[in-house]
């Protein structure tokens, strides 16, 4: 069998390429490792009322107003654990986009355009998190 080598500099970049390559690859996976940061997407004011109730020993029912858009809906909720805080940021979503809350909506929109959504609860301090506002909603 014949094998060919490969030219100096061909092989020269090679070996440069690689580490850079290498790196780049771990950046990327670190990059994906982390949890994107939750940020509200409604001030309180577009999607009051918002009301709060218990379900379940462990479990909460949030039911609040979903602004009628034409480009973007909210189809549930994120929410984040901190101590004793339990923070809600409601999500808005492009039409047409994937987007994936972690509590979705249990209820289809009503003529009131009334979304609900459930999440586990132990106990927490529960508060909104919109645009410019960080208020407490239940208990």
């Amino acid at each position: 069998m014949l094998r060919l080598a490969a030219p100096h500099g061909q092989r020269a970049r090679r070996a440069y390429l690689t580490p850079f390559l290498s790196m780049l690859a771990l950046l990327g996976v670190a990059g994906c490792a982390g949890a994107a940061p939750l940020h509200p997407a409604y001030a309180r004011s577009q999607v009051e009322p918002v009301t709060v109730s218990r379900v379940a020993d462990d479990a909460i029912a949030i039911r609040y107003r979903v602004p009628p858009e034409s480009l973007q809906y909210s189809p549930g909720v994120d929410y984040e654990k901190d101590g004793d805080l339990l923070r809600i940021f409601i999500v808005r979503c492009r039409i047409g986009n994937a987007c994936e809350p972690m509590a979705k909506s249990t209820v289809p929109l009503d003529q009131r355009w009334s979304a609900e959504v459930r999440i586990p609860y132990h106990l927490e301090q529960v508060r909104l998190i919109s645009v410019g506002e960080d208020t407490p909603i239940y208990p």
